[in-house]
């Protein structure tokens, strides 16, 4: 018997092509941005918000872009004290309600955490899942939340 060997040479190769339009001159007062590790983990996280299809995941990633920049939740400078159930709350501190609502369970101790359930009409209780009514009222803030965390990226970015 008798075996003949060949070797068997193949080139692969590869091009990559990028193609890109500039509509406009760039402003002549044009910086390089100043990037950061907060920036960096805040546009990650609003890039996963963004696909995700769970509203209530949603909420709590972004309010975790929220959470990057004011990490110090009981700051009432950033967090406002919210006393009166008969107006809204201050932005921040409504969105650091919601995000509290959805991550814990049982009954609501904090006063201002009551004063917020008034406020929207909920019984004094952590989000129940099954309850539709709750999650509905919990996931319309979802603009709210969005809003406040694309300010803070917006103001990242341009903070130069």
């Amino acid at each position: 018997m008798k075996i003949s060997a060949t070797m068997i040479r193949t080139r692969i190769s590869s091009n990559y092509n990028i193609c890109y339009r500039i509509h406009g001159h760039l402003p002549a007062d044009i910086k390089p941005q100043r990037w950061s590790y907060n920036l960096t983990v805040q546009l990650r996280l609003w890039s996963v918000a963004v696909d995700h299809t769970d509203s209530l995941t949603k909420l709590i990633l972004l309010f975790q872009i929220i959470e990057i920049a004011y990490p110090d939740t009981n700051d009432n400078n950033h967090y406002p004290v919210y006393e009166d159930h008969a107006v809204a709350p201050h932005p921040l501190s409504e969105c650091k309600f919601i995000r509290h609502l959805i991550t814990h369970s049982g009954d609501v101790k904090s006063k201002q955490l009551l004063k917020y359930c008034k406020y929207i009409g909920v019984p004094g209780v952590m989000l129940d899942i099954t309850d539709n009514d709750y999650c509905q009222l919990i996931t319309s803030k979802l603009l709210l939340m969005q809003k406040e965390a694309e300010n803070i990226i917006k103001i990242a970015l341009t903070n130069q």
